[in-house]
């Protein structure tokens, strides 16, 4: 598992970084904009679980929006001081 929060990156940047990773088997990545308020997170195609269904999860418990694809999905709109809150509810539901 990566978890990794950057600031001044851009979402498109960090969605090609979190792909790159999950290509290898057996990642999954969760990677936090911490000035934008947004995460993305990706995993290898041999593990189990929905990306896009895990976003809209925590979406649903912590505030925020998103959605994706069971491979790849992003979350934003939510509060700046939940940022580690979402990213350790997203590691639990992909817990291994």
């Amino acid at each position: 598992m990566v978890c990794r929060t950057f600031s001044g990156r851009k979402l498109e940047n960090v969605k090609v970084l979190a792909q790159k990773l999950s290509r290898n088997p057996g990642v999954v990545a969760i990677l936090g904009i911490a000035d934008a308020c947004q995460i993305v997170l990706a995993r290898s195609k041999d593990l189990q679980g929905n990306c896009g269904d895990a976003i809209k999860k925590v979406a649903a418990q912590l505030g925020g929006k998103g959605g994706g694809r069971p491979e790849l999905a992003h979350a934003g709109g939510f509060p700046s001081d939940c940022l580690d809150t979402w990213m350790k509810a997203l590691a639990q539901y992909f817990q291994l």
